[in-house]
């Protein structure tokens, strides 16, 4: 008699928690059906209480089949379904327990059945007015689900303690029935954070590509432009001729020319860039640094820069790198910086690279620490930063430092695995 009120009240809670009202389907019926004949196989063959875990399993197929929602709203109503029948079930037993003291149950199966016609009761009212559609809805849009499920969990626990406590041994229902509501709600909650973490970079690339499709759209429009003025630049070229008395003199006027040329279309490469986000930052940077009075050479070769880390995290940590880079050679006489990217089927290679002193090799491990800077207190949080981005999708960093006749210089080269 039990089992068929706890149909009952499986069919009431599933149903509002995915639907305002109630509708039957030939679902229904196949599911009562199974689970009935289910739990006559186990009584009839003596099968051991373990097996009932299926019966379990196949609410899950049962709301999935009806319903035909993703596998994520299923989820988390089938965890919903656990935890509010789990608490009116620990609401009833409890009243059903203080009843029992001054009214003795004349035996165990009576208070079994009392507690499930009292359950159903309380979930016919609690479900009225939507409450258990809202709740859904409300459980999908929030980001506290985690803590819903941790109370959720708690719910079963100590329903299941009030079970013990009433009959002094746990059945071996109760063990798949907690195990069943933890591994859902683990995988809920990893599943649900899993998603918030997709959608927050989703939002922050979405906020880049904004902020840098007008600078990438600047650099095409600016090599257009440029492009234009090629036949008057060619023209110049030709004439140089008659503005010099000698062929020494003809030859640096055009290595000058060509010079200037070269360094006014510097930026032209970066179109070849085929990521606008990449390239608009690139832009925009590298303009900021030539304003800034550095001599600023780079390689860029990437495809579609495709790795295991966000576009926005690329960027965050090439946008310290090339900051602590112009302040490195702010007061430097040679301000040379050179930015490398590099794209193979296996990584994705990040060096910056500018003039600095000279750094023994057993003094550079400490760029990597929180705090640590050569520009004074409360500063070199920007390499830690760029530390725990790279520890979190197995990146690598090395830090050189070398010098030659004309200049001493540091180097940072980042290595970054290609997706799966």
């Amino acid at each position: 008699m039990n089992h068929i009120i706890e149909l009952i009240q499986t069919l009431i809670c599933i149903n509002f928690l995915f639907c305002p009202r109630y509708y039957f389907k030939i679902h229904d019926g196949i599911f009562i059906v199974a689970e009935v004949s289910f739990f006559e196989i186990i009584n009839f063959y003596h099968l051991n209480d373990t097996v009932v875990v299926i019966a379990y399993l196949g609410i899950y197929a049962y709301a999935l089949a009806k319903f035909k929602n993703s596998n994520k709203r299923t989820l988390v109503n089938v965890v919903l379904y656990f935890v509010i029948n789990s608490f009116t079930q620990l609401i009833c037993s409890g009243l059903i327990s203080l009843v029992s003291l001054k009214f003795p149950l004349d035996n165990q199966i009576g208070s079994f059945v009392i507690i499930d016609v009292f359950a159903l009761l309380l979930l016919l009212i609690a479900s009225r007015k939507e409450r258990f559609y809202r709740i859904s809805q409300y459980v999908l849009r929030s980001d506290w689900l985690t803590w819903i499920a941790m109370a959720g969990s708690l719910f079963v626990i100590t329903y299941l303690i009030v079970v013990y406590k009433a009959s002094n041994y746990f059945r071996a229902t109760d063990y798949w029935v907690f195990g069943i509501v933890t591994i859902l709600i683990c995988i809920l909650a990893i599943s649900l954070q899993k998603e918030k973490c997709e959608k927050t970079a989703k939002e922050k690339e979405i906020a880049l590509r904004e902020q840098y499709d007008t600078m990438f759209e600047d650099l095409i429009t600016s090599v257009r432009r440029k492009q234009h003025d090629i036949d008057d630049q060619i023209n110049v070229i030709y004439c140089q001729h008659k503005m010099a008395n000698s062929l020494e003199e003809l030859v640096a006027l055009q290595q000058n020319y060509c010079d200037w040329i070269e360094e006014d279309s510097s930026f032209s490469h970066l179109l070849s860039i085929k990521n606008p986000i990449l390239g608009g930052f690139l832009y925009s940077k590298l303009g900021q640094l030539k304003e800034a009075g550095c001599i600023v050479k780079y390689e860029v070769k990437v495809a579609g820069l495709t790795c295991a880390m966000p576009i926005y995290k690329f960027v965050e940590i090439l946008s310290v790198l090339l900051n602590n880079a112009r302040e490195a050679v702010e007061n430097r006489e040679k301000k040379n910086l050179f930015l490398k990217i590099l794209e193979t089927e296996e990584e994705i290679r990040l060096m910056v690279q500018n003039s600095f002193d000279y750094i023994p090799r057993n003094e550079l491990v400490h760029f990597l620490e929180l705090g640590y800077s050569t520009k004074g207190k409360n500063r070199g949080l920007g390499l830690a930063n760029v530390m725990e981005i790279l520890q979190e999708y197995n990146g690598e960093i090395e830090i050189e430092s070398d010098k030659d006749e004309e200049d001493a210089w540091i180097s940072f080269e980042i290595y970054i695995k290609k997706e799966g």
